[in-house]
């Protein structure tokens, strides 16, 4: 019996909240079915049945959980489906990167997802947006934890502007990590990129081995201070493309908010796979 890759490409998603606390953790995701049919659900208001769906055997269950379970729907879900696949690719991709299937053509790849549960009328555009994703730059942000979330938010939306939206953030997660520039990009799908652990130092040493990841940095920095300027000397010593944000002690407001100016007016769109669903009713 010839298995699909997808069938059994498990990964763990990002470091969300959990539902009814402060403490983050990654939940397990047997396939990228179990990842994309969960997201139909917001874990916020439907915990249950985003963690059923988590534990359904295969695929195919998470197929049909998801058909019974129609009126729970996000309200959303039309507008970020595309999105939620992709980022699941991403994911996918992160942690499973010695499988073949990456390598393989691009008919062959579509050839598994369609498979998988994807309908074929979409794989065209998923394969193009996917394979982008991959090749799309990857941005270091540092020191934004210290910095005023005003001065946070005008800094990241003209950078998600200057890149159409497009790229990857490289997210430290060591000490000084800002977990409200993670909870944005994860809001809107960006792929992302951890790196460090928990409480670890941004030492010399390490600050060149993330930089080897990082296509161009962006620095924040309190207007007249000297805490940055290792990393700013070892982004220019890389000849990595650099920005430094200076701030002063001046802000109000919190960063999702700030970060939300930059949303787009009027009805939603989905500029990713045309309308329609990603996977069959299988």
């Amino acid at each position: 019996m010839n298995t699909n890759t997808f069938d059994s490409l498990s990964f763990y998603g990002p470091w969300r909240k959990a539902p009814f606390g402060a403490q983050r953790e990654q939940q397990l995701f047997s396939s990228l079915s179990h990842w994309y049919e969960a997201a139909r659900f917001d874990e916020r208001v439907h915990p249950e049945r985003f963690q059923e769906m988590l534990l359904q055997a295969t695929p195919r269950d998470c197929v049909r959980l998801a058909r019974r379970n129609q009126a729970q729907w996000r309200a959303d879900w039309q507008v970020i489906r595309s999105k939620v696949l992709i980022q699941g690719l991403w994911l996918t991709y992160l942690q499973n990167q010695l499988e073949p299937i990456w390598t393989e053509s691009s008919a062959v790849f579509a050839d598994e997802l369609c498979r998988h549960g994807i309908e074929e009328r979409f794989l065209a555009d998923l394969v193009q947006h996917f394979l982008a994703t991959k090749s799309a730059p990857r941005v270091l942000v540092i020191g934004a934890a210290a910095a005023p979330p005003k001065e946070v938010g005008r800094r990241i939306n003209a950078l998600h502007r200057k890149l159409a939206e497009h790229w990857v953030l490289l997210h430290w997660m060591g000490r000084h990590v800002s977990w409200d520039i993670h909870d944005w990009a994860d809001s809107r799908r960006l792929p992302l990129l951890p790196m460090g652990r928990s409480d670890e130092r941004f030492a010399r040493d390490r600050i060149g081995q993330v930089l080897t990841c990082a296509d161009q940095v962006l620095v924040f920095e309190k207007r007249g201070g000297k805490s940055m300027d290792k990393i700013i000397k070892a982004c220019k010593a890389a000849g990595k493309p650099l920005e430094v944000a200076l701030w002063a002690d001046e802000s109000v407001g919190t960063l999702p908010e700030v970060l939300g100016l930059a949303a787009p007016k009027g009805p939603a769109r989905d500029r990713g796979v045309p309308m329609g669903d990603l996977f069959g009713d299988a």
